[in-house]
């Protein structure tokens, strides 16, 4: 093989290889890309060809300029004179979030062209193919094949990317099929698998077969397959790893043993309903799916399995198996277990703190203790019953017992006066949303709370404070608390006079509806004492 028609790979396993090669990578962590990735586009710089990297995750592309200007001293000069690009996916395979295979083939071919202009001696690329969905894959493979044709008349060389975990034995076959050779990892040691698919002879069909057993054995995820009743087909070695059973004992079991109760439910629910929807129409019957399941293991244990499931169709489009891939997740699901742990500690901590912070403010004004409470019960009631979402509701509930946090730094003389209060102890009573709001904004996740505690006595026509809001201005959860504020106070016992009832409090918020308060929360409001028998229980 001449050096003019082979190229160095830069790849340990591959030396030299012809310059019209297109292979495949099986990869399982970002050390594997890197391994294969790096030393692949440093000798492509070195035999002065045009590169193309294409990036996804597990490596992105930051991380993978990094490896290579690490590798390759002047790489940046590379970089500045676009010898060699390093893209993430979206820039290339999912330009404005489609997959539109012609338009990657001809940006292919520009690439060719551009090689051949600029004094290049050929070109090198590698796409990643983590991002790939099962939705897309069979216009991917199709582009596969046209690069694969465009690569064997062209001096170009290329890598393709595939996650391990992906590939069920649909997905290997398609891959095979495009590419000359692929590379594996076997038992730590990266292995050279050539491709003779095109001889069609049984040598073949049995080096086939070889390949995706060695493929199946090595993977940490489970495949298997099933008839339409669910009767199992084919477990991977994998098994023994992920359940304990051997593959013998894994043929022999049944779903209903090897799920745990709740589960068991959740599976036979789902496939029911597929193969309802086969039964109705065969062709149209969805292709894939997935379900978190919990798996009985041999040793009595169970564990966490996220389960990819598809349909194996014959030429006519009808459902003949169906494909799963089983891969453990109990590390994601103790991890979710303690976050949600954590946060209920944290909402615990912040409920108590909250608590007391609002029982300080009324060790100030005995007069109006449970005031906040009260205020808080009915501004809930009224969220609910216009229909606001969960967060809202807590968003307004905090609001509702901090909505008074300002009056904690007026003068109790002032709070507790049985009279009349001149204009300028009104002007000061008319801070503490101020005051509330400047405390309550420096806590990170209080932002809109601060927003809403701020705007409470603001009203429709402008005529309320601080700001003078009007309208749609305000926040809604402001304009919940201000009405459900006015009707608390005016029901309650106050030193300057004796309580007005709730009655004068409903005609209050009635009368001046669309003028201080929004007509959507006081019929709201009418709604809640009228209608559902609403009773403040402190």
């Amino acid at each position: 093989m001449t050096e003019e028609r082979s190229r160095k790979t830069g790849i340990a396993v591959l030396d030299n290889l012809p310059c019209m090669t297109h292979l495949c990578h099986f990869y399982e962590t970002k050390q594997d890309l890197l391994d294969v990735l790096v030393p692949f586009f440093k000798a492509g710089l070195e035999n002065n060809e045009l590169c193309l990297w294409i990036t996804s995750a597990p490596l992105e592309e930051a991380e993978a300029r990094e490896a290579m200007r690490e590798a390759v001293p002047h790489f940046d000069d590379c970089a500045e004179r676009r010898q060699i690009e390093i893209v993430p996916f979206t820039s290339w395979y999912l330009r404005d979030g489609l997959f539109d295979g012609q338009r990657l083939l001809d940006a292919v071919k520009s690439g060719i062209a551009a090689a051949a202009r600029r004094g290049y001696s050929g070109i090198r690329g590698s796409g990643n193919a983590g991002w790939l969905q099962k939705d897309r894959w069979e216009d991917f493979a199709l582009y596969e094949e046209a690069v694969d044709s465009l690569i064997g008349q062209h001096r170009g060389m290329a890598i393709c990317s595939y996650p391990i975990g992906m590939c069920g034995v649909r997905e290997s076959l398609d891959v095979m099929r495009n590419h000359r050779l692929a590379l594996i990892k076997d038992n730590g040691i990266w292995r050279v698998i050539e491709n003779s698919v095109q001889t069609k002879t049984e040598a073949t069909l049995r080096e086939s077969e070889r390949r995706y057993r060695l493929l199946a054995e090595n993977v940490s995820d489970v495949i298997w397959v099933t008839d339409m009743n669910l009767k199992p087909i084919y477990f991977s070695p994998s098994v023994t790893r992920l359940l304990g059973y051997s593959v013998e004992e894994a043929m022999a079991g049944t779903i209903e043993t090897r799920l745990t109760t709740e589960s068991m439910g959740a599976a036979t629910e789902t496939f029911a309903r597929v193969l309802a929807l086969i039964q109705k129409d065969p062709r149209g019957a969805p292709g894939a799916g997935t379900l978190e399941l919990e798996f009985k293991r041999k040793d009595g244990s169970t564990l966490w399995a996220d389960t990819t499931v598809s349909l194996v169709r014959d030429d006519s489009g009808r459902p003949i198996e169906i494909l799963g891939v089983l891969r453990d997740i109990s590390d994601r699901k103790r991890t979710e277990e303690q976050l949600r742990h954590s946060l209920e500690v944290l909402e615990r901590t912040m409920e108590g703190t909250i608590q007391a912070v609002a029982a300080t403010v009324e060790t100030k004004d005995p007069y109006t203790a449970g005031h906040q409470r009260r205020v808080t019960q009915l501004a809930c009631a009224i969220g609910q019953e216009m229909g606001l979402s969960r967060n809202r509701i807590l968003v307004l509930r905090t609001a509702g017992l901090l909505h008074d946090l300002g009056k904690i730094s007026l003068p109790t003389d002032i709070l507790t006066k049985p009279g009349g209060l001149t204009d300028i102890e009104m002007a000061v009573i008319r801070t503490h949303p101020q005051v509330a709001y400047d405390v309550l904004k420096n806590i990170e996740s209080f932002q809109k709370i601060a927003e809403v505690v701020l705007q409470h006595h603001e009203r429709m026509d402008g005529s309320g404070y601080p700001a003078h809001l009007c309208g749609e201005d305000i926040l809604l959860e402001a304009r919940i608390l201000a009405v459900s504020d006015v009707v608390e106070a005016m029901s309650s016992h106050r030193p300057y006079r004796a309580a007005l009832g709730l009655d004068k409090a409903l005609d209050e918020i009635t009368r001046n509806s669309g003028i201080l308060y929004d007509p959507d929360v006081v019929r709201a409001c009418l709604r809640v004492f009228r209608e559902t028998g609403f009773e403040f229980s402190v």
